[in-house]
């Protein structure tokens, strides 16, 4: 019996596109699907970044931390979400939903700021504070920095508590064999250099530096782990869309042997769930997984 030639047509770039905007869709977020597909994809991985991993954490608190007596229940509903691994989005900044903020306190130094109110108003985000809680995380631990004034962005303060009372957390940071910077930068140096897009080392103490802890961004100001992540998943739905074309043989027989398909047409989309990938044939209704990614 000869060998069916089937007909394949896919475009996982498109589809691509199609489960980010789905993905925007899921947090009430609306986004115009005419822009180029490259800004699509800034913003969302911009967003992403932005957003604190939904997982358990134990909380530490810096040996220098202090919270107003008045903010002390705002801080416990918080401490108890994060150890329970709750959503903390409605405590982040109301700059999440617009997708062209770049968090430049973020983007440099990785710390994220959060509202410590307790009651959740109607747009969805918890009671807004004057002070707010400085953290960083990652998927073991919350440090907590310190309680401080909204806007204290480019307080490098922040580092050096970091670096006193968790130094193996940002070791990967520190440049090890820079004796010194020739010039410190104040904090209001910092300001500058981030409102022109430049990235800056700091010195908390003399022999100590420490490169950008977030990452870093580009004259843009667009974060740098969202650049190197866009050219992550660029090359990687080529790489999903070429092994579904160079297998489309496998596929075919698999759909006509097993659910008796005897068309000659494959038509594949892209679909994405829960970082899982699937080519899903449109005309048997038949997803064959990609794997994770």
């Amino acid at each position: 019996m000869s060998q069916i030639s089937y007909n394949v047509e896919l475009n996982f770039k498109r589809d691509f596109i199609e489960n980010l905007v789905s993905i925007f869709a899921n947090y009430n977020i609306n986004i115009d699907v005419t822009e180029e597909p490259e800004n699509i994809k800034i913003k969302f991985f911009n967003f992403m970044k932005r957003l604190i991993p939904v997982i358990s954490r134990t909380v530490l608190k810096s040996r220098e931390f202090s919270c107003p007596s008045e903010l002390e229940m705002g801080l416990a509903l918080l401490i108890e979400k994060i150890s329970k691994g709750d959503d903390l989005f409605a405590h982040l900044s109301k700059q999440i939903v617009n997708l062209a903020y770049n968090d430049s306190l973020l983007n440099d130094w990785g710390i994220y700021h959060l509202h410590l109110g307790t009651t959740v108003e109607p747009d969805g985000f918890i009671t807004r504070t004057g002070p707010v809680l400085f953290a960083r995380f990652d998927d073991t631990n919350a440090y907590l920095i310190n309680v401080m004034v909204h806007g204290n962005w480019t307080k490098q303060q922040m580092i050096k508590v970091l670096h006193n009372n968790w130094p193996e957390s940002i070791k990967n940071y520190r440049l090890i064999d820079v004796i010194g910077l020739e010039h410190v930068p104040t904090d209001d140096d910092i300001k500058i250099a981030r409102k022109f897009g430049f990235n800056t080392a700091v010195e908390i103490e003399p022999g100590v530096v420490y490169t950008s802890i977030g990452g870093g961004y580009t004259t843009s100001k667009t974060s740098m782990d969202v650049m190197s992540t866009m050219f992550h998943y660029n090359r990687l739905v080529e790489d999903l869309e070429k092994y579904v074309k160079e297998n489309s043989q496998k596929y075919g027989e698999i759909l006509s042997n097993k659910y008796g398909y005897s068309g000659k047409d494959l038509f594949f989309k892209l679909a994405l769930q829960e970082n899982e990938y699937f080519a899903y044939e449109q005309n048997t209704k038949v997803a064959f997984s990609l794997g994770r990614h």
